[in-house]
C-alpha cells in the first residue's frame, strides 16, 4: 500500500503546472540526437528556449501556468512554424494553418515536433498515438516547465503494433485502480522497453 501512496504521490508531483522562469529557459540543455549534427543540436536546442519562452509569455497573458506551445519543423530545410495553442494544456496543428498544411503534406520522416508541458512529465499518451499515427514525424521532444527535455524518436525497425501494446497496458491498469493516471504509467513502461519497438528515447535535464 505504501509504494501506492508514493507513486501516485509522486505522479501528482510531475503532473502539477510550473512557473516558467528565466533560469529554467537559459538551462535548458543541448541534447544528442540520433544523426543529427552538432549545429543541428544546437539549432534545436535554441528551438526549445524559444518554445518556451513563447509559453512563459503566453502565460503571462493569460494568467496560468497551464499554456501550451508547438513548434512544427522541416528537417530537410529546416524551415519551422511557431503553434500556440489558445485552451489550457492543449496545443492542435491546425492553430496554424500554415503549419497544418506542412504537417498533412510532409512525406515519412520529414518533421520534428516539440511542445512544452506545464508539468515537469515526459510524454502523455496523447502525445504518443499523435507521434506513432503520422509517419511524416520522424522526432517528437516535450520540454517540462521546468526546462527538462524530452526526446522520442522512430528507427527504421519502428513497430506500430507498440500502439496495441500501450492499449493493454492502459486498459490494465486501469482495472487495477489507477483511474486517472493509467495513461501515464502504460507510457513509463513502454518507453522502458522504447528499443524494443524500433524507438529510441532520451530524456535530458538542466546541464
Amino acid at each position: 500500500m505504501n509504494k501506492t501512496k508514493t507513486e501516485d504521490f509522486e505522479q501528482k508531483r510531475r503532473n502539477r503546472p510550473i512557473e516558467i522562469t528565466e533560469i529554467a529557459i537559459f538551462k535548458i540543455r543541448k541534447t544528442k540526437i540520433w544523426g543529427f549534427s552538432n549545429a543541428h543540436e544546437e539549432f534545436i536546442q535554441e528551438l526549445h528556449k524559444l518554445l518556451l519562452s513563447e509559453a512563459r509569455k503566453l502565460n503571462l497573458e493569460n494568467n496560468t501556468n497551464k499554456m501550451e506551445v508547438g513548434i512544427l519543423i522541416d528537417i530537410h530545410s529546416w524551415d519551422y512554424w511557431i503553434i500556440h495553442g489558445n485552451k489550457e494544456c492543449e496545443v492542435e496543428m491546425k492553430n496554424n494553418p500554415e503549419a497544418y498544411g506542412i504537417f498533412v503534406k510532409a512525406r515519412k520522416n520529414q518533421l520534428m515536433f516539440m511542445h512544452n508541458h506545464p508539468s515537469t512529465g515526459t510524454f502523455s499518451g496523447e502525445d504518443f498515438k499523435f507521434f506513432c499515427n503520422n509517419d511524416s514525424l520522424y522526432i517528437i521532444t516535450v520540454v517540462g516547465n521546468d526546462g527538462t527535455v524530452y526526446v522520442l524518436a522512430k528507427t527504421a525497425d519502428f513497430d506500430i503494433r507498440v500502439l496495441a501494446d500501450y492499449t493493454m497496458l492502459a486498459a490494465n491498469y486501469y482495472k487495477a485502480g489507477y483511474i486517472r493516471n493509467n495513461g501515464t504509467l502504460a507510457i513509463r513502461d513502454i518507453l522502458k522497453r522504447a528499443n524494443e519497438y524500433g524507438l529510441e528515447y532520451k530524456k535530458g535535464s538542466h546541464r
